[in-house]
């Protein structure tokens, strides 16, 4: 097992100052908890368990839209606040649907297309701004689908592949390009591989990455990399698992891939990071409960998997499990706090003269 230590490095010789006196300072604060690398906690449920939904972050909170519960389609949208564990309802989506996808521009929010009650697939736009709880109307998408991965890159969202309805209807290799400052929609350079539906999409460096999914129910490792700013396409190095309707999130430059199924049977609990500047994938702790047609976010270097299905025998899930990565404490030092902490300190009598170093020990 690794140990962090905080080492004070001082003008005259190497003092060691006592390491309780900055961590009882930070323990203050709600961000930061002695949490052991590479490690799945269970925190609040959501009020109801859902599946096929959405989730972004504005603000240090989540955001999760939309969905369904097995039956009909949801216009739900509830807050999470991860430093409280509360939930809060917020205004619903005007448009209720299933298998959207959300991204944020600007602390917006853009829940884009979905499946409606007869499983036929919207083009569908729709703001969401958190400070004023309001929904705003914007311009439908070129095509109508659902199960759609999006990213964002330079302001602009991309919306990749996709399906027109959910009983596995024309599967789209398509990009189209969506600038929200302009509300308006352009048609972009196709995937060069195969169409796909249910993969999960992240930006990495202004480059998207497009991972798993399926073109029919044939699972997919394939990882695509895109760059909007020149239209070209790579394919990267394997995902390890494949799976459809999983779930990544980004946490210091690394995509974390979570859950997914490989049957549309049963949820995988299987969690694998991919580094892009290495183009390798290594194997991390599974997540606790099997899963797929879930979400996921980052906060304050925490990854958050909220709801999805098991199987087809249980209910939706309103399990919410929180996943500290390995790199304690530079995934969840509270950098934004360390001015007011580091006041504290001094306030007490600590007059430390030089800067705070980390070193890293094995036993």
């Amino acid at each position: 097992m690794r140990f962090k230590e905080m080492v004070c490095k001082v003008k005259q010789g190497f003092t060691l100052i006592p390491a309780g006196l900055i961590i009882c300072g930070l323990l203050g604060t709600d961000s930061v908890g002695l949490a052991i690398d590479d490690e799945w906690v269970e925190k609040d449920e959501m009020p109801f368990g859902r599946y096929i939904h959405a989730a972004s972050v504005v603000n240090g909170k989540i955001y999760v839209i939309g969905g369904t519960t097995g039956s009909g389609r949801l216009s739900t949208n509830e807050e999470y606040d991860p430093a409280t564990g509360k939930w809060t309802k917020k205004a619903d989506m005007p448009t209720r649907r299933m298998g959207l996808s959300t991204s944020v521009v600007n602390g917006k929010i853009y829940a884009i297309g979905g499946f409606r009650p007869d499983d036929f697939a919207l083009p569908t736009v729709e703001e969401y701004d958190p400070k004023n709880d309001t929904w705003t109307e914007k311009a439908d998408m070129l095509t109508a689908k659902g199960w759609i991965a999006t990213s964002v890159v330079d302001d602009r969202v991309y919306v990749i592949g996709g399906l027109a309805n959910s009983d596995l209807g024309p599967v789209f290799s398509t990009i189209e390009e969506y600038d929200p400052a302009l509300d308006k929609w352009t048609k972009k350079t196709h995937m060069h591989v195969a169409p796909r539906w249910g993969a999960a999409a992240s930006a990495v460096n202004d480059k998207i990455y497009i991972i798993g999914g399926g073109m029919s129910w044939n699972e997919l490792r394939a990882v695509t990399e895109y760059d909007p700013r020149t239209g070209k396409w790579a394919r990267k190095a394997d995902m390890p698992t494949a799976r459809i309707c999983l779930s990544t999130s980004v946490v210091d430059g690394k995509i974390y891939a979570i859950g997914g199924s490989q049957d549309d049977e049963v949820g995988l609990t299987a969690v694998e990071v991919y580094d892009p500047t290495t183009d390798q994938w290594l194997k991390k702790a599974d997540m606790p409960t099997p899963r797929w047609y879930l979400s996921t976010s980052a906060v304050n270097g925490r990854i958050y998997a909220l709801g999805g299905r098991t199987n087809w025998n249980v209910p939706p899930l309103a399990k919410v499990e929180e996943y500290t990565p390995e790199g304690w404490p530079f995934a969840i030092f509270p950098w934004d706090k360390w001015a007011a902490t580091w006041g504290s300190i001094k306030s007490h009598g600590a007059r430390l003269k030089a800067p705070i170093y980390f070193r890293e020990n094995e036993k």
